[in-house]
């Protein structure tokens, strides 16, 4: 995030000064964090005016200074993965939250998608999915990357928590810049989505690395390289040996679909 302290024009309505929009979450909610510590964002810009919510199976903290989620954090185990097999996915209406600038329309006719960081089909119930379709919960994602790479990493992460019974997952955008925004300038579109794993069970961690394009790519960084390029330590309470792995230790357990 190497904009941090430059905020450009066609946001910089958002660089003034204000106080922290935040909903506190209690010590139970902490499960959603790998050993109870929440992703840590460095880039002082983005920890103000913000919003922290939890949900029933993920937490989140979203920005009014790009008008976007920065990150979705879930413990998502065997169990809520085939919760959510077996629970049909309906069209839902995406929830406002108070305190967050960005509504459902502010994505309206803009050529982005809603991208989910919690993905649905993780949620093991139908109000828990109710609950991803909260607007704190999304970035501006192109068609191309959304509804298909995007999609099938989220099958591929939502497979390994049934094959080996837990995975720790902290999704969210990168912004090398903010040259593109929608809605007036109100929300800004990243140039990257980012998804970190973590496979206790595989002793595997790792963070998959897309481009948000038309025409994505995508990669799979450890989570030291995730942390030098977004700016934000995805498992804080990691081991060292864990975050600075590569294809060699992911193998067969972090694959690109």
């Amino acid at each position: 995030m190497h904009w941090s302290a430059k905020c450009l024009s066609a946001v910089s309505f958002w660089c003034v000064a204000q106080s922290a929009l935040a909903v506190t979450c209690g010590s139970s909610t902490n499960d959603e964090y790998y050993k109870g510590d929440k992703p840590v964002i460095h880039d002082p810009d983005l920890n103000e005016s913000v919003l922290e919510l939890c949900k029933q199976e993920y937490n989140l903290k979203a920005s009014n200074v790009t008008g976007t989620n920065l990150w979705s954090a879930q413990h998502l185990t065997a169990s809520r993965a085939r919760g959510g097999d077996e629970i049909s996915r309906v069209d839902m209406s995406f929830t406002s939250e108070t305190g967050f600038a960005a509504k459902h329309a502010s994505y309206t006719s803009s050529g982005y998608d809603r991208g989910h960081m919690m993905p649905a089909n993780d949620a093991s119930t139908t109000d828990a999915q109710k609950e991803t379709f909260s607007i704190a919960n999304v970035v501006p994602q192109t068609p191309k990357l959304n509804r298909y790479t995007w999609r099938d990493i989220e099958v591929t992460v939502h497979e390994l928590a049934k094959t080996y019974g837990e995975v720790y997952v902290v999704t969210g955008p990168d912004f090398a810049n903010m040259a593109t925004t929608i809605n007036g300038g109100k929300v800004v579109v990243p140039t990257e989505t980012w998804k970190a794993v973590y496979v206790p069970d595989a002793g595997v961690a790792g963070a998959y690395w897309c481009k948000n394009t038309s025409a994505p790519t995508c990669e799979i960084i450890s989570i030291n390289a995730l942390e030098d390029a977004a700016w934000v330590d995805a498992f804080p309470a990691l081991a060292s040996s864990l975050r600075d792995q590569t294809a060699s230790d992911w193998k067969d357990v972090l694959i690109l679909p």
